[in-house]
């Protein structure tokens, strides 16, 4: 695994996240693909495959409705639709919980 994608309070172990995904070494390159497609802050951040970010719940709405822009877009192959999913299901996850979005390099 490259970055784990983690809800809750923090990403420090004694505050109990969840892991709700990952991203895989080998999905940068449909990262990088949307990121040139598509203007789009929330890929932006997760092209940083070595840095730890945090998503806030407002940065979260706005990554969401970024990523819903994407979705129904016509120029998208399958992967980049399937990665697309991915990151609405985690997006979604972590507003429905009303906690931060963790991404964590390993």
């Amino acid at each position: 695994m490259a970055y784990d994608l983690m809800v809750g309070p923090s990403s420090k172990y004694k505050d109990n996240p969840v892991i709700v995904g990952h991203i895989e070494f080998s999905q940068y390159p449909i990262i990088c693909s949307l990121q040139k497609k598509y203007p789009c802050n929330f890929l932006n951040q997760l092209c940083d495959q070595f840095s730890d970010h945090t998503f806030t719940i407002a940065e979260l709405k706005a990554a969401k409705n970024e990523l819903y822009a994407v979705l129904t877009s016509k120029n998208i192959s399958q992967d980049e639709l399937n990665f697309i999913y991915k990151m609405i299901a985690v997006t979604v996850y972590a507003l429905d919980s009303e906690q931060p979005l963790h991404g964590v390099a390993d």
